[in-house]
């Protein structure tokens, strides 16, 4: 149950953090890139910019920001991811230590590993781009880890499914 859990939620992370949160970012970065050329077009065109017509200061200030509601979700729901994988990794610790070379001989175990460390990644990525609320990790970087942590988790779940 609490692995079901832990699912979903990294599911939810990777697409809303990294999904989501980075399309906003990146249409704010986008915005602020677009804006400098129009300074420097306008720079160049002085005369003609006295005729053109006057746009409002709230229409020039839109808000591409997430809603804070929204940064508190995600990152209330990385604080209970986080606990979650505390809990997994302190089982495959224990596996570790019991013999570190038959737990790494075994290609489920690595996945277990892997989906962890990759995992562990994302949620620090995350955390740290909502709090910075700019672009610290390239958007394809992230969703790229987001999607093979996500793999991982599923192919953790047919292997489980296989007993049935």
């Amino acid at each position: 149950m609490p692995y079901c859990l832990y699912m979903v939620l990294m599911i939810f992370l990777a697409s809303k953090g990294a999904g989501e949160y980075l399309d906003l970012l990146e249409s704010e970065h986008d915005h602020e890139k677009k804006d400098k050329k129009d300074l420097i077009f306008l720079e160049g065109t002085k005369d003609k910019a006295k005729d053109a017509p006057k746009v409002s200061e709230e229409a020039e200030e839109e808000d591409h920001s997430m809603p804070w509601i929204e940064r508190l979700v995600i990152i209330c729901t990385s604080l209970v991811v986080g606990v979650l994988w505390a809990y997994f990794f302190t089982i495959e610790l224990k596996q570790i230590r019991e013999n570190v070379k038959i737990y790494f001989s075994d290609v489920w175990n690595v996945f277990d590993f892997s989906s962890l460390v990759l995992n562990a990644l994302l949620i620090i990525m995350i955390n740290l781009t909502i709090m910075a609320d700019s672009i610290i990790w390239e958007p394809y970087t992230m969703r790229t880890i987001g999607s093979i942590a996500v793999w991982f988790l599923w192919i953790k779940t047919f292997y489980w499914m296989r007993l049935f």
